[in-house]
């Protein structure tokens, strides 16, 4: 269900290069949200573009409230009918507490933004303690973690939105996939010792979900 209306709505989540084996981020998605679409309350997505994805959250979550971050102001003519765009980086702390604070926290956190590590982990830094328990955080496009965007950059990502945008605010597009491997390792060694506040931490063909403790 949630496949076909991803198609419906444009976005890329249900395109064949979001796709493995046949099946596409919003199969995967769906594994974790069908039995719960009527009591998600709030959704937060880093990274606007057409709003597709937003507008496709909002036919299928139909008691949620779909909040976009993106750093672009363009994106905030995406704003509708039970969604609301946020014009922030999504490093930026303060915007960043301030729209949790508007929207009450959030069921589900969606990173699709930059895809640079330092600004995945910040995000997740900062938004993690705003997530629901019981609520999923989703990092997509694991993949671009290990590109080197400062030698040869592929042209439509790196001109796209909010990577480009960071890029004239100087933030560093040189990374490596240790960064994000080193926050997934003390994340699991944290449920391993029975420590922390995650459930679950599960790697899906580049993209990983983690579900927050119900409380």
């Amino acid at each position: 269900m949630l496949h076909e209306i991803g198609l419906r709505s444009g976005t890329d989540k249900a395109d064949e290069s979001h796709s493995f084996r046949g099946e596409s981020y919003l199969q995967v998605y769906e594994r974790y949200l069908a039995s719960m679409r009527e009591s998600i309350g709030s959704v937060l997505e880093l990274g606007v573009k057409t709003g597709a994805s937003l507008r496709m959250w909002r036919e299928y979550l139909p008691n949620a409230e779909i909040h976009g971050v993106d750093l672009n102001p363009y994106c905030l003519r995406q704003r509708g009918e039970r969604i609301t765009i946020h014009c922030a980086s999504q490093d930026d702390e303060d915007r960043l507490n301030e729209v949790a604070l508007i929207a009450g926290g959030f069921d589900l956190i969606i990173d699709d933004c930059s895809h640079i590590n330092e600004l995945t982990l910040a995000s997740h830094r900062i938004l993690w303690p705003h997530l629901r328990g019981g609520g999923h955080y989703v990092i997509e496009d694991l993949g671009m973690s290990h590109r080197d965007y400062s030698e040869q950059p592929d042209q439509e990502t790196f001109m796209d939105g909010e990577l480009a945008m960071n890029m004239r605010r100087g933030v560093s597009p040189k990374q490596s996939r240790e960064q994000l491997t080193n926050r997934f390792e003390a994340i699991i060694f944290e449920m391993d010792m029975r420590r922390g506040d995650v459930r679950f931490l599960h790697f899906w063909p580049n993209m990983a979900v983690a579900q927050k403790v119900a409380t």
